[in-house]
């Protein structure tokens, strides 16, 4: 069995239904949360009329959440047919496609915003899958991307090994990355970053903010700062806001 099939079996219903990929553990369980609180915080600026793209729907979990905040224009793709049938049922609203991320078969320029949440650390390439997602995406269109941590806690979690500096691979062929190397990948593809941060999955989720204090800004800033950087350590996942330039 290839690596392609390899993981179209890893992302099987029975795989859900096992809660292999979205587990009851409750470290783990917030960590899948916090990833729908982030893609709506990113799209608070993004009107219902634009037309958005998941690139790894898996069963349609940030994507119900997506059309039940009021967006209309939803496509999403899958390497999984089990996953797709899953998902018509559970986002009938949206378009899905049967596809993998290295060859998205969508128009060029096509789509306003683009999500790919935990997905890029499965692919065989994640260059040509972030170059694809450049080559669909519109002038100044939105990428809201995340990644494992190389340097996070989600490595304690999965039970790695060792990791290299840049990049650490399980025998499964999951990859984490640093924020830095995936920052790198992002420029080559042609994307001009915005802003990234962690999420630290022990925290709530709020606190990746700072908080806004009658102290004034430099308490709150300096909060930031610290929590950015034990999530530069702990955090589990790397998140990066990025937009196409032409």
């Amino acid at each position: 069995m290839n690596s392609r099939q390899k993981l179209i079996e890893q992302f099987t219903l029975n795989s859900y239904e096992k809660g292999y990929l979205y587990p009851t553990h409750s470290l783990l369980s917030s960590m899948f949360n916090m990833r729908k609180q982030y893609v709506l915080n990113e799209l608070q600026h993004v009107t219902s009329k634009h037309a958005i793209l998941e690139v790894g729907c898996a069963f349609g979990g940030i994507l119900r959440e997506v059309i039940d905040a009021g967006y209309r224009d939803l496509s999403a793709c899958d390497i999984s047919m089990a996953s797709l049938k899953k998902a018509r049922v559970y986002v009938p609203e949206a378009f899905l496609t049967l596809c993998a991320a290295e060859r998205l078969t969508y128009k060029a320029q096509s789509k306003d915003v683009v999500i790919c949440v935990g997905v890029l650390n499965y692919v065989q390439d994640p260059q040509k899958v972030l170059v694809e997602m450049y080559r669909v995406l519109c002038e100044d269109g939105i990428l809201i991307l995340s990644f494992g941590n190389a340097l996070g806690s989600t490595r304690a979690i999965v039970q790695f090994g060792r990791f290299r500096r840049r990049e650490k691979v399980n025998p499964q062929g999951y990859r984490h990355w640093t924020a830095r190397y995936g920052k790198e990948m992002l420029h080559k593809a042609g994307f001009s970053l915005d802003r990234d941060y962690y999420i630290l999955h022990a925290l709530p989720f709020e606190y990746r903010y700072a908080p806004q204090s009658s102290i004034g800004g430099a308490f709150a800033y300096i909060r930031k700062l610290l929590i950015n950087l034990v999530g530069s350590w702990w955090g589990s996942e790397v998140v990066l806001i990025a937009h196409k330039v032409v």
